[in-house]
């Protein structure tokens, strides 16, 4: 069943945004997996998860430009 889904995902999107896509789904469902394995460590290990995720989010962001004009790129 899931090699279909990776499959289609492949066809789809040609490639390489389907293999990232498929590859962050894989680890968030990992995640959520081992959390509920824990039990007992599932809230330390969740709010340590999250903070790694919001890290890695401010570090990717941190590169946009967000003051950057989209209407000056349109000039042909």
């Amino acid at each position: 069943m899931r090699q279909n889904f990776f499959l289609t995902l492949l066809r789809a999107f040609n490639g390489k945004p389907a293999i990232v896509f498929a590859t962050i789904l894989s680890v968030f469902y990992s995640f959520i997996y081992v959390i509920i394995q824990l039990q007992d460590l599932a809230l330390l290990f969740g709010s340590v998860g999250l903070f790694i995720i919001i890290g890695i989010m401010m570090f990717l962001s941190a590169r946009i430009d967000w003051n950057k004009d989209p209407s000056a790129e349109s000039v042909v």
